[in-house]
């Protein structure tokens, strides 16, 4: 059986945990290891967006009942264009 505990180091209790754990250690080295380190958050590795010509936004411009992007642009912004 293992048991981690996780303490912040500017906490008061990081301090008093880990001498309590290297006197206990002493004694019995078999049972006890302590690490000390940070860790690293692992984030997923993300698929950067590919611009193809058969992305669904490029298909607006094909539908002949549907303004362009441009058109649809100059109609929700008129003073930016």
């Amino acid at each position: 059986m293992e048991t981690i505990i996780t303490i912040k180091k500017n906490k008061p209790a990081y301090k008093a945990l880990i001498l309590i754990a290297k006197e206990l250690e002493k004694n019995d080295h078999i049972s006890i290891s302590i690490s000390e380190g940070v860790q690293k958050k692992e984030y997923p590795n993300f698929i950067a967006p590919k611009r193809e010509a058969s992305a669904p936004f490029n298909l607006f411009e094909h539908l002949s009942d549907f303004p362009t992007l441009i058109e649809l642009r100059k109609k929700a912004w008129p003073k930016v264009s």
